[in-house]
């Protein structure tokens, strides 16, 4: 077997995608529907606290805030009167239908990652996932192997995205050794 540098991805949101590019038109959503308000920041617990007394309901998806909600733009101007109240920055932004929004959902779980679901629901359209320490851009390789009656294949693609050298740089620079 051999393996070989493919080429490299770039990062700018912290995730990636493994998707057929024939999918993309058809299955890919933008953001068609506003369904609520995510929310996060240094006042997110006040907030969270403030607007679940108020009898507002809220999920944690991650390191945010969730409100689902008819009325998105009224409840992200409640939210930043509530963060000057207490005096704490807090960042909304809204939440949609969109497939970029589900991909978030995906890797903001325990698991950093799972199944992009087609729009009928089955699996199969894709798998989301984290981008080890985020942004960044990142080696992509194949393992290639001689497959009788075939020839030559790629039998497994790899996305480098932390290797023990650059862990060794990082922990260095902010003295975690």
């Amino acid at each position: 077997m051999e393996r070989k540098l493919l080429g490299q991805v770039g990062v700018d949101s912290g995730q990636l995608v493994i998707i057929d590019p024939c999918y993309i038109e058809s299955e890919w959503q933008g953001r068609e529907s506003v369904l609520g308000v995510d929310f996060w920041g240094q006042g997110q617990e006040k907030i969270f606290n403030l607007l679940n007394c108020e009898g507002i309901q809220i999920e944690r998806i991650g390191g945010k805030c969730r409100v689902i909600t008819n009325d998105a733009e009224a409840m992200m101007k409640r939210i930043k009167l509530l963060s000057e109240d207490i005096k704490q920055k807090i960042v909304t932004a809204p939440y949609t239908d969109s497939t970029y929004d589900k991909v978030c959902d995906i890797t903001l779980t325990e698991d950093q990652g799972g199944q992009l679901n087609f729009k009928m629901g089955h699996a199969g359209l894709g798998v989301a996932f984290h981008s080890g320490l985020g942004d960044g851009i990142y080696d992509v390789y194949a393992t290639y192997k001689d497959i009788e009656g075939w020839g030559k294949r790629i039998v497994k693609v790899e996305i480098e995205l932390l290797d023990d050298e650059h862990l060794e740089e990082i922990n260095e620079r902010f003295g975690m050794k």
